[in-house]
């Protein structure tokens, strides 16, 4: 297998769930973190680690590529213009497609967003309904602009061209080794609140946000493991998949969670003038839903919100005490 982007956040867990599912991984990045290759020291002889441009992939063969690589950060903050940006990001799509074509690989996995969704300014108390990989997609970012590009490029190719590929859209992810990066300087809002409740003691809880789905990043590489056992004729059939534990939580919720495992941390909502409503109505993008998924798969095995918590905390008190 060779994984794409194996120095970030998502895919370094990619690469850990095919190691654990029992696939020899190639972990191609243009930079590795100095400390990423001591997380997989018990793999060495079945992972190869490559440094180099996705838009350069080595000439070996593999039973199947997972293409993660990808700028999330904005082009402003990353000093890009906008085209240059969705260049970018296009051409090591095109790049992975070709690729995969002349190595002649069996299976090919795209990895998209929920950005390809709009948000949408909603009420906090507000129903809805989870989109599923039916819904129409309309990006409002250029991330998006690009993802959307993407699942739209896998089906034509597919139809058209005899291709085998695959497209999973992901959502909300939280869990272990997220740090800042510079193509991707954000981290999730469950990585900032474990944060400041370790250095600070302190949650800051929006009471005005809706709930939103989250889902443990190492569930993300067992999910992918998942895939890649499809028969030759479901692979082919879903084409696309929302890969998510199609649970979704209050920022509340995620806070008490936090205070069950760090009983000392206060929660605490914004400063606001006396008498000043806080908001009920903000940008939203509705969480996936993850039926067609489980239907593929039978894959079940989501890490709960506490469990997946627990964990990140563990991890995070760790990280944080080598950086003093």
């Amino acid at each position: 297998m060779l994984v794409t982007g194996a120095g970030g956040f998502v895919c370094s867990h990619i690469v850990n769930g095919l190691l654990e599912a029992g696939y020899d991984v190639i972990a191609l990045d243009r930079a590795f973190d100095p400390t990423w290759a001591d997380r997989f020291y018990k793999w060495t002889r079945r992972l190869e680690i490559v440094q180099g441009e996705a838009s350069r992939l080595p000439a070996v063969k593999v039973d199947a590529l997972v293409h993660g690589v990808a700028i999330t950060a904005s082009p402003e903050r990353i000093g890009m213009t906008p085209e240059d940006y969705l260049r970018a990001n296009i051409e090591t799509t095109l790049a992975a497609t070709s690729w995969a074509d002349r190595q002649q690989v069996p299976r090919t996995i795209m990895i998209s967003s929920d950005a390809v969704f709009t948000q949408w300014v909603t009420d906090r108390m507000q129903s809805f309904q989870p989109l599923t990989e039916e819904n129409h997609i309309s990006p409002d970012s250029l991330f998006g602009v690009a993802k959307a590009l993407m699942e739209q490029l896998v089906g034509v190719l597919n139809l058209n061209h005899h291709r085998r590929l695959f497209a999973v859209r992901l959502s909300n992810i939280y869990g272990p080794y997220e740090i800042s990066r510079p193509t991707r300087p954000r981290v999730s809002r469950i990585a900032s609140m474990i944060h400041d409740a370790l250095t600070q003691e302190r949650v800051m809880e929006y009471v005005s946000s809706p709930p939103t789905d989250w889902t443990y990043a190492p569930d993300i590489g067992r999910a992918i493991a998942a895939i890649l056992k499809l028969p030759d004729n479901q692979f082919l059939h879903y084409e696309l998949l929302n890969i998510t534990a199609g649970q979704t939580y209050t920022p509340f919720q995620v806070a008490m969670t936090i205070k069950e495992q760090l009983p000392n941390v206060e929660v605490s909502v914004p400063n606001v003038e006396h008498g000043e409503p806080l908001g009920t109505r903000i940008l939203h993008r509705l969480p996936l839903a993850n039926d067609r998924f489980v239907e593929a798969t039978g894959f079940t095995n989501w890490t709960s919100l506490h469990d997946g918590i627990g964990q990140t905390i563990a991890w995070m008190r760790r990280h944080l005490e080598t950086q003093r």
